[in-house]
């Protein structure tokens, strides 16, 4: 949907065009690019190799339940006087509001959207594009190039003891490698009918 250089204003600009013509699929992006924003900051602020903290994202640190996980061993540990996430986002954007405009999103992905309404989609759309800027902000205050490629190299015994080797990744890596063989990825190339 976006490259890395796409910064904040073209990101919000295009979600929220996205919301005004179908709010469902406008949440849907709006979580995609709250999540995708909070991982970058994590990424950009932390002091860790980059190859260390994707491995984390992995188990760790995954879905949106590890956003909070991550910023606090990350972020807050990193960045002299960090607030947690949620104490980051403040009043305006609440975390609960936050965790209200995802269990929105959850509806739409889980099939019981029918139980929401285009302006409460709307609402979260607007809730989690404000939390993203609050945090590309936070992160800017502090260095972190959110809209850049982050590379911080350590060698590689440093990182395979801190990544076990990154046995997660690479575990995940090689099933899916698996399954794209067995399912012939070509196949809907050739043909007019998509999955």
């Amino acid at each position: 949907m976006f490259d890395l250089n796409d910064k904040r204003d073209k990101r919000r600009r295009v979600i929220l065009g996205k919301a005004q013509i179908d709010a469902r699929h406008g949440v849907l992006l709006a979580a995609m690019d709250f999540e995708w924003t909070c991982r970058r900051a994590i990424l950009a602020l932390s002091k860790k190799p980059t190859v260390v903290l994707y491995e984390k994202y992995i188990e760790d640190y995954s879905a949106f339940k590890g956003l909070e996980k991550a910023w606090s061993s990350e972020v807050v540990s990193a960045v002299n006087g960090a607030p947690p996430l949620s104490a980051l986002l403040g009043d305006k954007v609440s975390w609960q509001c936050v965790k209200d405009a995802m269990q929105c999103r959850n509806a739409v992905v889980h099939g019981t959207e029918n139980r929401v309404t285009d302006k409460e989609c709307r609402w979260a759309v607007c809730i989690l594009e404000d939390a993203c800027d609050i945090v590309v902000q936070f992160a800017e205050e502090h260095n972190g190039k959110i809209f850049e490629p982050i590379n911080r190299r350590r060698s590689k015994k440093a990182i395979e003891e801190e990544t076990k080797g990154g046995k997660r990744l690479k575990d995940w890596h090689n099933r899916v490698e698996a399954q794209i063989a067995k399912y012939d990825e070509r196949h809907w190339i050739k043909t007019s009918v998509i999955c």
